[in-house]
């Protein structure tokens, strides 16, 4: 019998609704047991697991087969292998009385992570009540003029400053307000900002998580927290302010050490429950590896979460919103409490305790592990969409050309042949060739490296001690500001570099803290770029076959104009190699050559005439729609 033809009878007998009642507590199939597991006296906890991260196509060919009289073992068993391969064995390890012991999982693991040293660098993802909290933020940074108003010259600056400072925080406290007018009506009539100084240092702070873990949100609120955060740390203005904005970005790290859970991070689970599945064609491979990749959150969830905690934590949270976070307590129908180790926010049933991540707390939750394995995981997606367009790149550049042959005079990277390009550097085709291989095998490293830079680029731009100036760079007035820090880390990854790819060719001067790259914040933002200067390229590269296959008009054109799918895309590396690290761009030579900052000046001149090439049609006709390069 199928599982439809069972699914009718069950339809027709016409059970009673207190039939059901009789033979089937409702209330136990909601029940977990002590374990944490749901009540199943027939399914072993191994099977359960496997059961959990199993899609549903699977379980319903699974439920399809056992009742048509199959061993449910045996096509669990079975399915499993199929899905998840044949070192998976059924069998899952429990928690054992002296820890836990290694198993199946582990053999997974075939790359080795420091989860430890990464966990230190990459922020905690925001939960819901803080998302509410992120739009207070945005809301109040997208109407502020702060930067306009702040960064002229002026003899009275400081001033200017605190009262931009304190009109920031009042727009922040009436959209607060504008929540819960009886809650907050204590808070816009004292207007006391000292006294909410965790509010707003917690709000500052979730932003800039935000931020970090989702570059392309916040294009110009970003830029304005952080000149507003720069001017905040200065000594006199915190003196005049009364309160610090700033505190350091949760990381995952701290997080765990604060639930006393860093053993996850030498789980060889990890690895696992983390990785990035890339999209493939075969379906079966691809669920395989998301199955075990929820095989793994699952044991990772069993092995370290509270299952207690969680369902305490669970039942307070359905009763707090916004304001358990911010100022539950400020109604004048509870009992305030003032807390005064936490900033002086008035509160009675929660308040700022909630909002504080990182207090002392012995147990974590389910929902607190997942949002730490998510977060680690946004840092491989992170990672791989950016890194893939370079790692094409070098591909391409790798199978198209050969350094000490060139194969003919059109696919030569020789900048000596082409007086009249612009290009500011001479490279012979060998020399062009490691240039544009050391250039792009560099901007691999550093957006490998963009979450611990970014931290660097805060510590610096965040420095009470690092003072700015305002200057005029060429491209209006910045403030320039020397990056210690990031320069040190820039060093090392341009060594590591060096060591890799053998003879350097160019200049390995790094600007920081001059007119080319003002600040740190600046640099940040430049590297961002680079994915997004070559992902249109790659995927123009990538569609030019399907395009020509896809009309006989297109390919007829393709041929009478390039000479063919392999011509056309010759042509286009070629000129991206060449003329994309020329050199050129800006409007000195010392602000271009081939400088570290001025290979990065070199694309980005390329990029702006890109409608003036005679393959710009073939761009568009494969989805191009711009770099994007705005901040």
């Amino acid at each position: 019998m199928t599982a439809s033809e069972r699914l009718k009878q069950i339809l027709e007998d016409d059970v009673p609704e207190s039939g059901f009642e009789k033979y089937i507590d409702l209330e136990s199939l909601n029940r977990l047991d002590e374990t944490g597991n749901y009540d199943a006296k027939n399914i072993r906890d191994s099977s359960l697991d496997i059961l959990h991260a199993l899609g549903q196509r699977e379980i319903i060919s699974i439920l399809d087969r056992v009742l048509g009289g199959d061993n449910f073992e045996g096509v669990l068993e079975e399915t499993a292998k199929e899905y998840l391969g044949d070192r998976w064995p059924i069998s899952v390890t429990n928690k054992g009385e002296n820890g836990f012991k290694s198993d199946s999982f582990s053999d997974i693991c075939s790359s080795e992570t420091d989860f430890i040293t990464l966990s230190k660098n990459v922020p905690l993802r925001i939960d819901s009540n803080e998302r509410q909290l992120l739009k207070l933020v945005e809301g109040t940074l997208e109407v502020s003029r702060y930067t306009d108003k702040v960064d002229i010259g002026s003899a009275s600056r400081s001033k200017m400053i605190i009262n931009e400072i304190k009109q920031v925080c009042a727009i922040l406290s009436g959209l607060a307000v504008s929540f819960d007018y009886e809650l907050g009506q204590r808070l816009i009539k004292d207007r006391c900002f000292s006294d909410n100084e965790k509010f707003f240092q917690t709000v500052f702070e979730i932003a800039r998580r935000y931020k970090m873990l989702n570059p392309e949100m916040m294009r110009d609120s970003y830029g304005k927290l952080i000149f507003l955060l720069m001017d905040a740390q200065k000594e006199n203005i915190k003196e005049l302010l009364q309160f610090k904005c700033y505190k350091p970005v949760l990381t995952v790290y701290e997080f765990l050490k604060s639930r006393n859970c860093l053993d996850i991070l030498n789980d060889p689970l990890l690895q696992v429950a983390t990785r990035n599945i890339e999209q493939v064609d075969d379906i079966n491979i691809l669920n395989g590896k998301l199955t075990k990749k929820r095989l793994a959150i699952k044991e990772l969830l069993r092995r370290y979460a509270s299952r207690d905690f969680s369902e305490q934590d669970s039942k307070k949270s359905t009763s707090r919103g916004l304001y358990s976070l911010f100022m539950l307590g400020r109604s004048s129908q509870t009992q305030e409490t003032e807390i005064s180790s936490q900033s002086g926010v008035v509160t009675s049933t929660g308040s700022l305790e909630n909002m504080e991540k990182t207090q002392d707390m012995k147990e974590i939750t389910v929902e607190e592990l997942e949002m730490c394995i998510y977060s680690l995981n946004d840092h491989d997606v992170f990672l791989y969409y950016n890194k893939r367009p370079i790692d094409k790149m070098i591909e391409y550049l790798t199978t198209f050309f050969n350094p000490q042959k060139e194969h003919s005079s059109e696919l030569s990277l020789s900048l000596v042949r082409d007086p009249n390009s612009g290009a500011r550097l001479s490279h012979d085709h060998t020399r062009q060739y490691y240039y544009v291989l050391q250039s792009l095998t560099m901007w691999r490293e550093v957006l490998f490296n963009m979450i611990r830079l970014w931290r660097l680029a805060e510590d610096d731009l965040l420095d009470g001690n690092n003072g700015y100036r305002l200057g005029d760079t060429g491209q209006g007035i910045h403030r320039i500001q020397s990056a210690p820090r990031l320069y040190r880390a820039m060093c090392e990854i341009i060594s590591k570099v060096q060591s890799e790819v053998g003879n350097w060719v160019g200049s390995s001067v790094i600007h920081l803290g001059d007119r080319t790259v003002p600040n740190a914040l600046v640099f940040i933002d430049k590297y961002l770029q680079v994915p997004k200067i070559l992902a249109p390229i790659v995927l123009c590269i990538e569609n030019i076959d399907k395009l020509s296959n896809s009309n006989a008009h297109l390919r007829i054109f393709i041929e009478n104009s390039f000479g063919g799918v392999l011509s056309l895309k010759q042509q286009i590396l070629l000129d991206f190699f060449k003329h994309g690290f020329d050199g050129g761009g800006a409007d000195n030579f010392f602000d271009a050559g081939s400088c570290i900052d001025g290979r990065l000046t070199s694309a980005w001149n390329w990029c702006s005439n890109i409608e003036k090439k005679p393959y710009f049609p073939i761009f568009l006709l494969t989805g191009f729609v711009g770099f994007d390069g705005k901040f």
